[in-house]
């Protein structure tokens, strides 16, 4: 093969090296994007969710139309692949993030059955934290992608 052809050639795989690697990560910007949007939806919900625990004045059963956007919220990011944790182009931040969103879901889950009691407040409380920490996990793993604005 002669000098030319095997520039060509370098020039080439180089190129073809380069739009991959490009697409690659547009790809991971997509997804990002797609996490962050089912994120927020999440958090509305959650906020809403929170909002009715805070101006109850006892326990029991929490309204169907409070609980469901919630609980089905939580198991959208715990298991989709399309906007939920698996979105997330980080084997760790994945593996956190999909843990966090299942136990918030099985506690969710728990409380429309059961009933809200103390025990079980507590635990929304805490699982809930465990849930917004990933935003912020996810915002410094992809600082140019991702951005938290705080309230």
């Amino acid at each position: 093969m002669s000098p030319k052809a095997k520039k060509i050639l370098i020039g080439g795989a180089l190129a073809l090296a380069l739009l991959g690697w490009r697409g690659y990560d547009a790809v991971k910007t997509v997804k990002l994007k797609e996490f962050v949007e089912h994120y927020n939806v999440f958090i509305n919900n959650e906020n809403r969710f929170l909002t009715h625990l805070n101006e109850r004045t006892d326990f029991g059963s929490v309204p169907e139309a409070v609980m469901m956007p919630v609980r089905h919220s939580a198991g959208f990011m715990a298991n989709s692949d399309r906007g939920g944790c698996h979105s997330i182009p980080d084997d760790a931040l994945l593996a956190e993030c999909t843990s966090a969103f299942s136990e918030y879901h099985s506690v969710l889950q728990e409380v429309e059955k059961q009933g809200l009691d103390e025990a079980r407040l507590k635990q929304v409380i805490e699982r809930g934290a465990r849930t917004h920490s990933i935003i912020t996990q996810v915002a410094a793993k992809f600082p140019s992608r991702v951005q938290v604005q705080s309230n």
